[in-house]
């Protein structure tokens, strides 16, 4: 029996320390595919905080935290969840800049077979 879809991963997109201010700067390029399951990781020594179109606060990131989105790598019907092809992430430094580390962003998302 095969399956409709494999999981593939998308390239890894990175802000380092020294690129990320008090505005909105891009998380790498859009997203290719609709993404089903996300990763993100504040690396960094300081508060920051995501949006999905660059003008209002989504999602706050203190130093240090993680989190998986894991929004339909199991559907259990045609519909899933899913952030929408073309999605563009945008971090910010919430107060103080960090010193160090860096923003990820990595995603999965179905392939046909």
């Amino acid at each position: 029996m095969g399956l409709s879809s494999r999981a593939e991963y998308a390239e890894l997109r990175r802000v380092l320390f020294g690129a990320i201010s008090g505005v909105y700067v891009t998380v790498g390029t859009k997203v290719g595919n609709a993404p089903v399951a996300v990763t993100l990781i504040n690396n960094t020594d300081a508060d920051l905080v995501l949006s999905v179109n660059g003008a209002e606060d989504h999602q706050d990131f203190p130093a240090g935290i993680s989190i998986v989105l894991d929004l339909s790598s199991n559907k259990v019907n045609e519909k899933g969840l899913y952030f929408e092809k073309g999605t563009q992430f945008y971090i910010k430094s919430l107060s103080a800049l960090p010193t160090s580390g860096y923003f990820s962003l990595s995603y999965i998302y179905g392939s046909a077979d």
